[in-house]
């Protein structure tokens, strides 16, 4: 959406630029951090105004009295417009500057660069534009509409910016939906095998396929989760990457609810094969059959737990390879997995501090080169922090 919004405000219509607006707004009100959502609040009140201030122009006679109050009023809202877009352009400039900071993305920069030039620009038309309406009695003075043509060369400059500004910041939104397709919020369908994937937040996901139901890192009560543990209706497999809470989650409650099968590293698992539940104790190496159903490998993962190693899981269903890396940092094993697997799906973690951030996982998608990447731990450190200390000393 954001990508979209930018590109349509990059075009120098008014339309165009009222239409940008809304639609950038709420590409940036999706954001999480406050500061963006803000700018995002700002484009939707400058396409509000700028709309209200088009309605006015078009629905004034032609031959209204430049001293009339409809006339009067159209002026004083467009030097509104002018004043709001050298704030917007302001805003954008530092938001942009703030996202490319974070996201390592050097056509935010440039973008926040230009944008700030058009904001310098636009200041400058509006300051004009008020001190034209200041004189507006005045014999002989500039009136606003002379005052901005006898700046039409601060008027090219500020459309020029802004539509490189835009243009780039629409490019900078593309390029890093490209390198990360991430589709949390609905199910996706993998053809033609016929594996349905399900979200269930952070780093928790359903696979299901040949009539069978698999769960992997189970922490289904997690924040983001669209599910309750009581709405899960069956659950044959449970995968679990290693012991932190927010993957081991609620594994040994679903194996006993469903009577499922648990696979993982076997210091994780056989202490559950001693309260009685079905486990598949493995490790690094290469595909093991389950069942008939999948095959399964265990892939390493550069992170720290308390039970064996921390692991990704490559899962092959009728030919098709997905890839949940788990939690882990960039690492040299992501050449060795595309060289061995070669995975079509990758479930890739870009939450920072603990795993991952976005750059360093658009870097591992770089070299694995899937067909689809779908974003994970995405929750944010106070969340865990907060979920840990709510488990007490058993953490």
């Amino acid at each position: 959406m954001a990508f979209l919004g930018h590109m349509f405000m990059a075009a120098p219509h008014p339309i165009a630029t009222c239409v940008g607006s809304f639609m950038a707004g709420i590409g940036w009100l999706s954001s999480n951090a406050r500061f963006r959502r803000s700018t995002g609040i700002l484009l939707i009140v400058f396409g509000s105004l700028l709309t209200v201030s088009i309605l006015g122009l078009w629905f004034m006679s032609p031959g209204e009295a430049l001293h009339s109050h409809v006339a009067r009023g159209s002026s004083l809202l467009a030097v509104l417009v002018i004043a709001a877009s050298a704030m917007l352009y302001g805003l954008l400039a530092m938001a942009l500057l703030d996202l490319g900071k974070k996201l390592k993305e050097p056509l935010f920069r440039l973008s926040a660069a230009f944008l700030a030039i058009a904001a310098s620009a636009v200041l400058s038309l509006c300051l004009m534009a008020s001190l034209s309406l200041t004189w507006s009695y005045a014999p002989n003075t500039l009136r606003l509409r002379e005052a901005l043509a006898f700046f039409e060369g601060l008027a090219l400059l500020s459309i020029v910016s802004n539509s490189l500004g835009n243009a780039l910041a629409g490019a900078g939104f593309a390029r890093r939906a490209r390198l990360m397709r991430a589709i949390p919020e609905r199910d996706l369908w993998v053809a033609p095998v016929g594996v349905k994937v399900k979200w269930l937040g952070h780093a928790a996901f359903q696979l299901a396929f040949k009539g069978k139901r698999l769960l992997i890192d189970p922490w289904v009560s997690n924040p983001l989760s669209p599910l309750k543990l009581e709405d899960l209706e069956s659950a044959d497999y449970v995968v679990v990457t290693h012991d932190h809470f927010d993957h081991l989650g609620e594994a040994e409650h679903i194996a006993k609810k469903f009577n499922s099968t648990v696979i993982g590293v076997p210091e994780l698992v056989v202490p559950l094969e001693d309260k009685g539940l079905c486990v598949l104790g493995m490790n690094m190496g290469s595909f093991v059959d389950v069942d008939g159903v999948f095959k399964i490998a265990l892939v390493p993962a550069l992170h720290t737990c308390s039970a064996g190693q921390p692991v990704g899981v490559v899962l092959e269903v009728d030919g098709l390879r997905l890839y949940h890396m788990g939690d882990t940092g960039y690492t040299s094993e992501f050449q060795a997995v595309k060289e061995a697997y070669s995975p079509d799906v990758v479930f890739v973690p870009i939450g920072g501090h603990y795993t991952m951030g976005p750059r360093e996982a658009a870097l591992a998608i770089k070299v694995l080169r899937p067909k689809i990447a779908i974003r994970m731990a995405i929750l944010g450190l106070k969340t865990l922090i907060a979920r840990a200390a709510s488990l007490g000393p058993m953490v």
